[in-house]
């Protein structure tokens, strides 16, 4: 019974080693995401002053 036991702990232990790289992966990505969005977001408050901006100037805005 012990060695089934033993068994039994290592294919758990191996499924959670599994289930944490997978998390610290899917966590890397939403961190990369995270990134992608701040910029985004960030080009879109750009373009957005821009426009903003050459209306009330009367500019003519190219994008």
């Amino acid at each position: 019974m012990g060695t089934i036991f033993t068994v039994g702990v290592l294919h758990l232990l191996n499924e959670q080693k599994h289930i944490v790289e997978k998390v610290e992966q899917l966590m890397g990505l939403c961190d990369e995401l995270e990134l992608k969005l701040r910029k985004t977001r960030g080009d879109s408050g750009k373009l957005m002053g821009t426009v903003v901006r050459g209306l009330l100037e009367g500019a003519v805005v190219e994008i």
